[in-house]
């Protein structure tokens, strides 16, 4: 079993943004000083948690999702508040700014 998630990913420039932004908001918050922020490299937007797979079921997973995604371009986005949803993730609201 393979836990798998669909997650976008983030340009490099907007990787670094989000690192600082969060880097800067645990130093202004005590609550947060045992926070372990993520390297940029490693972060992106989850769009879809799919839990735990039978690992025979990746490719078709996979496939599918790829024939869903095929039409779709970049997508422009504006970054939001930072929030902790359980002790080990903290998230950055973000929409779209198109509307």
């Amino acid at each position: 079993m393979t836990r798998l998630f669909i997650a976008a990913e983030i340009p490099a420039d907007v990787q670094t943004f989000v690192e600082q932004h969060a880097r800067s908001s645990v130093k202004g918050c005590p609550q947060l000083q045992n926070i372990r922020i993520l390297p940029a490299d490693s972060l992106h937007i989850t769009l879809k948690f799919l839990g735990d797979n039978c690992d025979t079921a990746i490719d078709g997973i996979l496939a599918a999702i790829e024939s869903a995604a095929k039409d779709f371009g970049p997508v422009k986005l504006e970054t939001g508040r930072i929030c902790v949803l359980t002790p080990f993730v903290v998230a950055m609201g973000i929409r779209d700014s198109a509307g």
